[in-house]
């Protein structure tokens, strides 16, 4: 059950990173903010937590890059 509260986490804060040039990891700002709101609280467990959203993030990040890779570029 902690991990379906961390993939719904990461659905919510991944929405947060910035967005510019390229696509950049969720912040920190936005993990502190979503571990306040639901209750994670102490170092370990707001610890665990931050592991399991920069876990999943780095798969996104991963697979977006790859993508990107494969993705025609439009204008060139």
């Amino acid at each position: 059950m902690h991990l379906q509260f961390a993939w719904s986490a990461w659905w919510e804060v991944h929405t947060d990173r910035p967005m510019g040039m390229g696509v950049g990891p969720v912040p920190f700002t936005a993990l502190d903010a979503y571990a306040a709101r639901f209750g994670v609280t102490g170092t370990d467990d707001f610890e665990a937590f931050r592991f399991l959203i920069r876990s999943l993030d780095g798969v996104y990040l991963k697979w977006v890059a790859e993508r990107s890779k494969t993705k025609p570029q439009s204008g060139r």
